[in-house]
């Protein structure tokens, strides 16, 4: 395989890299500024947690039923380990839909949770 073909293979990686990035600049851009953005901060980060993990599923989908190996055999991917990563990001799911009630109920500003989670 060649480099390209093991960028595309890493790209659901390096799109959780950049979503986690992402949403730690935008929780501390919002708990820094005097800005009001209607809901809990920690709701709004969680709502868009979920949102990266359906669209890290979809991106761990689309690498197709293949056993592959990335950076010269450095890195081996199964079906196994697709499977148990599916079951992974399930369960954070859960664990999200979950704490939202309670960090609604406590009015809990923790963000930190969720990309933490991530």
């Amino acid at each position: 395989m060649n480099f390209f073909n093991d960028i595309y293979l890493v790209l659901p990686e390096c799109y959780l890299i950049t979503t986690m990035l992402s949403l730690t600049w935008l929780s501390v851009l919002y708990t820094t500024a005097n800005i009001t953005i209607g809901r809990l901060l920690s709701v709004q980060i969680g709502i868009l947690s979920l949102f990266t993990l359906v669209v890290l599923s979809f991106l761990y989908w689309n690498t197709g039923a293949i056993t592959y190996t990335l950076f010269g055999n450095s890195l081996i991917v199964t079906e196994v380990a697709k499977t148990f990563l599916f079951l992974v990001i399930l369960g954070l799911g859960f664990i999200i839909l979950l704490s939202f009630q309670y960090v609604k109920l406590n009015s809990l500003n923790v963000f930190e949770f969720y990309i933490i989670l991530l």
